[in-house]
C-alpha cells in the first residue's frame, strides 16, 4: 500500500528502511472556505492573526527540537506589541483566547493585516502546517517562520510571503508593513500568496500529484 507523508524527510526515512511505497504529497485547501475577500473586509479586525492551539511540551516529548516554545514566544511577543489588534484563536492560551471553528477561521483572516504561521516543527523537508496554506488563499500576507525548503512551495520572501526566524524579526516585520503607506504593498503580498496557492495547492492540484502515484 502506498504510505504518503507530508515532509521529505519522513519519506527518506522510511526508504532508507526498505519501505519503497514512501512518498510526498503536501495537503491542499478547500478552495469553498479559503478564498480573498472584499477589500473593505481587508484588516478591518485585527492587524495579525493566529490560529493555532498552545502545545504542551510533554504531549511532544517523541519530536525532539520541537518549537511549541517558539510558538508561544511569538504570540507573546505578538500579545505585547499589537494588543487587541492581535487575534489569537486555539485551545490552552488562555487570556480569552478560544478555539474558532474551522468553518468561521476564513472569515478572520479575511479580516487581518496579516497572519501568523508557526508550525509545530521546522526541521522537517517541506513540511508546514495546513494553516499556512489556508491562510495564503484567503489573501492574508502570511508572516512566515521559515522551515527546510520553503522555498520548494513557490514563496518569496516580501513577493508572496514575509519570512522570520525570531518573534523580534515576526515583530518587525509586522510593524513595518501595517503602516498605512506601505498597506496597498502588502495587500499585493497578500494577493500573490492567494494567486501561488490557487494555481499550485489546491486539492485539485494534489489530486493531480497523486494520480501517477497510484497508476
Amino acid at each position: 500500500d502506498l504510505m504518503l507523508y507530508t515532509s521529505m524527510s519522513q519519506v527518506r526515512a522510511h526508504r532508507s528502511r526498505g519501505m519503497h511505497n514512501a512518498a510526498y504529497l503536501q495537503i491542499g485547501y478547500d478552495e469553498d472556505r479559503y478564498f480573498e475577500g472584499p477589500a473593505e473586509m481587508y484588516g478591518s479586525r485585527f492587524d495579525v492573526v493566529f490560529l493555532g492551539a498552545n502545545y504542551n511540551d510533554r504531549q511532544w516529548s517523541s519530536l525532539p527540537g520541537h518549537e511549541a516554545g517558539l510558538r508561544r514566544a511569538a504570540v507573546s511577543a505578538m500579545r505585547s506589541q499589537f494588543g487587541k489588534r492581535f487575534g489569537l484563536f486555539g485551545r490552552a492560551w488562555g487570556g480569552g483566547a478560544a478555539h474558532l471553528p474551522p468553518a468561521q477561521s476564513g472569515d478572520v483572516y479575511r479580516a487581518s493585516h496579516l497572519s501568523l504561521s508557526v508550525s509545530l516543527c521546522s526541521f522537517l523537508e517541506r513540511y508546514s502546517s495546513d494553516r499556512l496554506l489556508r491562510a495564503l488563499a484567503c489573501g492574508a500576507p502570511v508572516l512566515m517562520k521559515a522551515f527546510d525548503d520553503w522555498q520548494s512551495f513557490g514563496l518569496a520572501h516580501g513577493e508572496s510571503a514575509l519570512v522570520w526566524e525570531t518573534p523580534s524579526e515576526a515583530v518587525a516585520l509586522t510593524r513595518t508593513w501595517i503602516d498605512p503607506a506601505r498597506r496597498e504593498a502588502l495587500r499585493e503580498i497578500g494577493r500573490r500568496g492567494a494567486a501561488l496557492v490557487r494555481e499550485h495547492h489546491c486539492w485539485g492540484v494534489r489530486m493531480q500529484e497523486l494520480y501517477p502515484l497510484i497508476v
